[in-house]
């Protein structure tokens, strides 16, 4: 209980980091069935 600010920042980082990887992960998939539907010229 000590920690409950640093530990609770530190939860937050790792929840924002969580949700950007997602996003991200979702976006990359989305670039890459665009190009592969595209047939790269």
């Amino acid at each position: 209980m000590l920690e409950s600010g640093p530990s609770l920042i530190h939860g937050k980082v790792c929840g924002l980091l969580f949700r950007a990887v997602e996003l991200l992960g979702d976006f990359v998939s989305e670039s890459f069935k665009i190009s592969v539907d595209g047939g790269g010229g």
